[in-house]
């Protein structure tokens, strides 16, 4: 279980970052790409930083929470072995969407 609760805590911020830039981006009723960049920006505590070096950061946690959640699978099928596989594929997805920005 240790695995499993670091395996959470370590994708906190790569969840938080990709489903607050789909909100601002889906729902924001703001115009220009850059006024909903710096939407974004306010959802970090309004701080002024690279979005290279997040989407890097996301990618760093959404690795090291797969590995942990990985290995806190179990071969009895329960509520959290099913969380953590969905929970793996969320954040494999996050991973590859954060690669992509860095293109």
């Amino acid at each position: 279980m240790k695995n499993f609760y670091k395996g959470l805590l370590f994708s906190i911020l790569p969840m938080y970052s990709f489903f607050s830039w789909l909100y601002i981006f889906n729902t924001s009723p703001l115009v220009t790409h850059k006024e909903r960049l710096i939407a974004y920006k306010k959802g970090f505590l309004n701080s002024s930083f690279n979005l290279k070096y997040l989407a890097v950061l996301n990618i760093l946690f959404s690795i090291i929470a797969i590995v942990f959640l990985l290995k806190a699978l179990k071969l009895k099928w329960n509520l959290s072995t099913v969380f953590s596989l969905v929970l793996v594929i969320v954040l494999v997805t996050i991973t590859f969407y954060n690669l992509w920005s860095l293109l």
